[in-house]
């Protein structure tokens, strides 16, 4: 965790502000404040100012759908659930004579259906009611069937650290640091680890109240996830234990798949003789007929699975209100005792509705994102689309049932349940309910999804140069918008294998296929026949939204230059597409902000699209794009696989340009030991200068990699090279250790240059006392004038601490010492706003008339 002094803490000075506007001030402090500026209004912009930085850091870790499952969720029916507070584990698990024995861990377990999410939300909401004065109070619900955060670990960490930072302001001021450092990068997304990283250090906190996190479905992550979030809750609970902080943690999931923590008391939903009476008060409560032994035996047949009650109730009460009382009996005979068995039998019901019941289920299982209500309507009945009430009626009767709408900020489909999902992809139930799938029934269905996706586009393709023939398009089609951005992903699906087009989709032209040819041949006739590759850029620029087109092909707002279509599917990753594409394809395509195929592949990490295009000839060493060249940018991501491919075939290791200037600075910056001596093993220079860090010792000291500053100072890198030198960067850093190797490798301590001048300033900008007091017992020189803040005092008085300033005082620091973007320490000190700097300057003896500097930078 960085330990810098937080500039929160220089702000932090509401004393120092109410002071100014009391005016408490007097005799020589008084006529500063009545100076140049008026420093409480500038106080009070600066305060904005955070505000706004506050709202920013939020924003960037929230995301659309961040707790739209919870409210999905069916609340729990009256007078229910409340039997789990009672529970001897429930108990135990609050007991803190009982912490050794579970780490602070519930873990609430049952069958797919048995109602373990409508428990956990009647647990959030009870929390939240009865002990919100004792605990900050987390929660999250993962969700399968939504979008691709709501299934992550990294959703799950957004959100939980969204929801910490707002009900407490002490770890804001920490988590910031984190932010001002990640929004550095262009294009940047907050990544698990640092995620992690933080979760780790602030439950180890003696925070205003301990955490209570509450996270349910962990099965409807992928299985490698599941583990994952297991043993990361598992390590903050032992962490927690062992710091005595008091957190505790209550996470629910299926049976399966199975994973066990060392500590923590269990709970079984099904076997809770409670959860039976819940059951039987919901039954006596929704079922119509007032018939005991038909509740009876509801009860019986139940299992514990409330979803089967539920849609069993539902049945019963259709069959009483179609005036079909005495068919109740049969009906209830005739439904099956466990889920699968049951939606077997609503689906595979033969009536009028099957073909359009099939197409809908296989829309919710293959397209690449959740659907619109419209969205689906569209793509399986057609155009127009009518009011949302009558799509609502002809979802539930087309998919009997078993998708429903969700509610949240952009209404979506999904089923019911994530067990129906499970359902149909298992025991070969597609091919059950479509026969006519074929051997290869994933790459069929994605031919049908694709060749529906070119329906829809070919009307806006008519004439694609035309953005307001598209918008217009959009307008009349919901479905436009889809079609048009994933149609190159389902193609690309729908070739990952070579099976039989009997059953394939309508790509166009494929009467001139020949009968029994592959998917493979359609699409290629359908490439050669559509593939005006320059307007696919004017496509996908004019169907999309101003956020989702650039960040989808990876462009800045001010880059204005078409994609090719060779562009396009390297930067999407579609190999099976590239390898359909005519060979006389110019792979040497110049554009985009990659500026050649090979390098938006490489930066990609997709070896089999390098090896291809390497394969129909891309040049290894083509330069432009943001990285200069393929190894650069395969290295930029630390994909030493990729970058031992191209040195394999000729890639310049030593080639200059690029955002890193060149390979070695990339692998640096990445902190690849491993790939960095193989690169110096190639002939790497590794004192060549240039890019972003100025070289790759300074790239190395920036992550603080203490084994890659030895080993470029064993191969001769120059430690005392200019610009940002590796001391400089080191300090500002916050890497002590590193700071002492490059030191005790003769690293200079007062060199000059680069943005803070020489090293002391720049740990003084950093707030590192402990770095600042090792340059100094090295002999930096506490005066040396230079640097954005003009001298180290400077420096400390806007982002110190009252230590480090007392420690510059005794070393003889020059209190009035001018230059620098505030002319002066107490200007400084002034605009950071800290009553005990200002105090400790004036008291010292700082010129209160002195004059210098700009108020306004801060």
């Amino acid at each position: 965790m960085a330990e810098r002094a937080a500039p929160m803490q220089s702000f932090g000075s509401t004393e120092a502000h109410n002071a100014l506007v009391g005016n408490q001030f007097s005799g020589q402090t008084n006529i500063i404040f009545q100076g140049t500026f008026d420093v409480a209004q500038r106080l009070e912009d600066e305060k904005k100012e955070l505000e706004k930085e506050k709202e920013d850091c939020l924003r960037s870790l929230t995301f659309r759908e961040i707790n739209a499952r919870r409210h999905d969720i069916v609340p729990a029916h009256q007078d229910t659930c409340d039997w789990l507070f009672d529970t001897l584990e429930f108990r135990q698990w609050m007991n803190p004579d009982c912490l050794q024995n579970h780490n602070g861990v519930f873990w609430i377990k049952g069958k797919p259906g048995v109602g373990k999410s409508t428990l956990m939300k009647h647990a959030f909401h009870h929390f939240r009611k009865s002990i919100t004065s004792d605990y900050l109070l987390m929660a999250y619900f993962f969700n399968a069937r939504g979008e691709m955060l709501e299934k992550t670990p990294l959703g799950m960490l957004r959100s939980i650290v969204y929801q910490l930072l707002q009900t407490d302001d002490a770890l804001y001021i920490q988590f910031r640091e984190y932010f001002l450092t990640a929004s550095l990068e262009s294009g940047w997304q907050w990544r698990q680890a640092e995620l992690q990283e933080f979760m780790r250090w602030a439950v180890i906190q003696p925070l205003s109240k301990p955490l209570l996190l509450i996270i349910d479905a962990l099965d409807e992550c992928n299985e490698s996830d599941v583990r994952d979030v297991v043993k990361f809750l598992e390590s903050l609970s032992i962490l927690a234990s062992l710091a005595n902080t008091g957190l505790k943690i209550c996470l629910s999931s299926r049976h399966y798949p199975s994973i066990t923590m060392a500590k923590a008391v269990e709970l079984t939903v099904e076997n809770s003789k409670d959860h039976g009476t819940d059951i039987s008060k919901y039954i006596n409560k929704r079922l119509t007929v007032n018939d005991a032994d038909i509740k009876s035996e509801v009860r019986r047949r139940a299992d514990g699975i409330f979803l089967w009650v539920v849609i069993v109730v539902t049945l019963l009460n259709k069959a009483y209100d179609e005036g079909q009382a005495e068919a109740m009996w049969k009906t209830l005979e005739e439904v099956p005792a466990d889920l699968e068995t049951m939606f077997s039998a609503i689906l595979i019901k033969n009536d009028s509705s099957t073909a359009e019941t099939v197409c809908m289920l296989q829309w919710m299982l293959f397209s690449l994102r959740p659907l619109t209500p419209q969205e689906l309507f569209a793509a399986v009945v057609g155009l127009p689309v009518p009011k949302i009430d009558v799509i609502q009626r002809r979802i539930n009767t087309s998919s009997k049932g078993l998708i429903e709408i969700r509610k949240g900020r952009t209404n979506s489909v999904q089923f019911i349940h994530l067990s129906v999902r499970d359902f149909l992809v298992r025991y070969k139930r597609l091919h059950i309910l479509d026969p006519t799938l074929g051997s290869e029934p994933f790459t069929t269905i994605h031919d049908r999804l694709g060749a529906r996706c070119w329906s829809s586009v070919k009307e806006a393709f008519i004439t694609p140069t035309s953005i307001t023939h598209m918008w217009n398009c959009r307008d009349k089609d919901p479905f436009l918008k889809y079609a048009a951005s994933h149609i190159l992903q389902h193609a690309d699906r729908a070739l990952s294998s070579d099976a039989t087009i009997q059953s394939g989709g309508d790509w166009g032209g494929a009467e001139m296929c020949p009968s029994g040819a592959s998917y493979r041949t359609s699409i290629h006739h359908w490439l050669r026949e559509n593939a005006r590759w320059l307007e696919w850029s004017a496509l996908f620029r004019a169907i999309r939204s101003y956020k989702e087109r650039f960040h989808e092909l990876e462009l800045q707002p001010e880059q204005k230059t078409d994609l090719s279509f060779i562009h396009i599917l390297a930067i999407l990753k579609l190999p099976n597409l590239a390898r359909a594409l005519p060979e006389d394809t110019d792979i040497n395509q110049k554009g985009g902000p990659y500026g050649h195929a090979l390098q938006a592949a490489s930066y990609g990490g997709s070896l089999e699209l390098v090896e291809l295009f390497i394969e129909r000839g891309a040049y290894v060493n083509a330069r432009g794009g943001y990285y200069g060249n393929a190894l650069q940018a395969a290295l930029s991501r630390g994909s030493s696989e990729i970058a031992n491919l191209l040195l394999r075939y000729g890639a310049d290791v030593n080639a200059q340009g690029g955002y890193y200037g060149n390979a070695l600075q990339a692998a640096s910056s990445a902190g690849r030991l491993d790939t960095v001596k193989m690169l110096l093993e190639k002939g790497a220079n590794v004192n060549a200068q240039g890019g972003h860090y100025g070289n790759a010792l300074q790239a190395a000291s920036y992550g603080g990699s203490s084994e890659l500053v030895k080993l470029f100072l064993k191969k001769g890198a120059y430690v005392n090279a200019q610009g940002d030198n590796a001391l400089q960067v080191s300090s500002k850093e916050e890497h002590l250790e590193t700071v002492k190797l490059l030191l005790k490798e003769g690293a200079d301590v007062n060199a000059q240059g680069g943005y803070y001048g020489n090293a002391l300033q720049a740990a003084s900008a950093a707030g590192r006392l402990d770095t600042v007091e090792v340059l100094l017992e090295q002999g930096a020189n506490i005066n040396a004038q230079g640097g954005h803040y003009g001298n180290a005092l400077q420096a400390a008085s806007i982002r110190g601490s009252p230590d480090m300033m007392e420690l510059f005082l005794k070393k003889g620091a020059d209190i009035n010492a001018q230059g620098g973007l505030y002319g002066n320490a107490l200007q400084a000190a002034l605009n950071g706003g800290s009553m005990k700097m200002i105090k400790l300057l004036i008291d010292n003896g700082a010129n209160v008339d002195q004059q210098g500097g700009d108020s306004r930078n801060y």
